[in-house]
This record gives structure tokens, sequence and C-alpha cells, in this order.
């Protein structure tokens, strides 16, 4: 599947995540104020090979509805499907290539309509995690906790201003013990576009770099992971826009 299950963040004009480690930049046509973005996501592979693709719909609000996802070649790989009251996302729904339900995200708000719940449930509508939200600074989402029935396992997270770069933010994940299991950190430019974000969990690292257009539109971003103390490019991302 082109998402990656249990995936929730934040766009309020930067991408901030909330589950640690994974991010989308579709997401801010969810949860955001964003409107009307890529139509199109081609993914290629280190040797420019297209290896997945996507497809966008959108509301006549702009809001994003349904995402459907190709393989390489060509057939149907699923979809996922966003429904929104008063403009507000509430349910999220992935589908496999034949249309089979796999997983259900509901979505609750505060009274100050922001998201204070996230649970994910599979097929059968059974509970797998539950995502606490329980503190906020303006749009971004400060602290949480993660909850898993079946293995009772609890993470929290936390989001903090690096010290050494005042255009950089660290969204930590703690265990039981508190003790620190990963850290992501995003960078960003004077202008709030995020530049790279790099996932550190155990000896496994990971980084994102975005590239933009002239009218600050996303147009790309490449995905690697660091091997011999070295940054090997993994996959290319290129988004269309109307």
């Amino acid at each position: 599947m082109f998402r990656v299950l249990f995936l929730f963040l934040l766009f309020p004009g930067l991408i901030l995540g909330v589950t640690p480690g994974k991010w989308s930049h579709i997401d801010k046509y969810v949860f955001g104020n964003n409107t009307n973005g890529p139509v199109k996501e081609i993914v290629k592979n280190a040797s420019g090979q297209v290896v997945y693709s996507a497809a966008y719909e959108y509301d006549s609000s702009g809001k994003l509805i349904k995402e459907t996802y190709l393989n390489a070649d060509g057939n149907a790989d699923g979809s996922t499907v966003f429904q929104y009251k008063d403009g507000k996302v509430v349910r999220e729904e992935l589908f496999d290539k034949d249309n089979v339900l796999l997983e259900t995200k509901t979505f609750r708000y505060n009274p100050k309509g922001q998201i204070d719940l996230v649970e994910v449930f599979d097929r059968e509508n059974k509970l797998l995690l539950k995502s606490n939200i329980t503190s906020w600074d303006k749009d971004f989402v400060k602290s949480g906790q993660t909850n898993w029935p079946d293995s009772k396992e609890v993470e929290t997270f936390t989001l903090i201003q690096d010290d050494k770069n005042p255009r950089a933010l660290i969204q930590n994940i703690y265990n039981e013990e508190k003790k620190q299991i990963a850290s992501t950190k995003f960078e960003y430019d004077e202008k709030g576009k995020l530049l790279t974000r790099i996932n550190v969990q155990g000896e496994q690292e990971r980084k994102n770099q975005l590239s933009y257009g002239p009218n600050s539109q996303l147009q790309s971003f490449t995905f690697h992971v660091k091997q011999n103390n070295k940054w090997e490019l993994q996959k290319t991302h290129e988004l269309i826009y109307k």
C-alpha cells in the first residue's frame, strides 16, 4: 500500500508527525487548510524505474477525498477514502486492490476543534491502537501517547525546538520506561518550508529531502537510508498538479 498503516500527521503549513517516524506530504489536504493538491504521484527507484503511483481526488472545497494506488504494472493496488463533517476529517478507510476494507481510522475533536483522539481498527473492527493528543501549541501537536491494546505497550512523544537550530524541530519517542527509542528532526527554510526530515531508530537512519517549485509547491522528495555512514538514495517521489 502507498500509505503507511497507522499514519497520522498534521500539516498546519509545516510537516509534523504525531506517529513516530511517519509522514505524508498529502495529509495537509486532509488535516490542514491546504486545498487542491497534486493529482498524481509517481514513485521511482534509484535506477529511475517507476515502481508505484497514486492518483488523488478532491471535493468541491478542495479537500482530499480519495487516494487510488497503482503498482509498477499500472494495476490497482488499493485506495484510501476520507470522510468529513463540518470541514473536518472524521474517518479514514483503507481498502485493498479488491476494494476490501483493511483498516479504519477515526478522529475525535476537543471543544477547540483540535484532534485529541485517533483510533485505528482492523477489518473486523478490532482496536489496533489508540493515540491521545495531550497538548497543543497553536496548530502544533506538542505531546501525546499511543497505546497498543494487544501488547499493552505504551509510547509517548514530545515535540521540542532544537536548541542549536531555530529552524528545526525534534520529535522524541519514549517507551514505558521513559527510554528514548526514536527521534525525528525536521529542518525548515526561512519561509517555513520543510527541507529535510531525518529519522533515527536504533541503528537505522532514514532521510527525506524535499524540493519546491517557484510557487512554493512541493515538486518532489527523495527517500534515503544511511549505509556505511553514507546516504543512499532509495526512491524519488514526483508530484503532478493540474
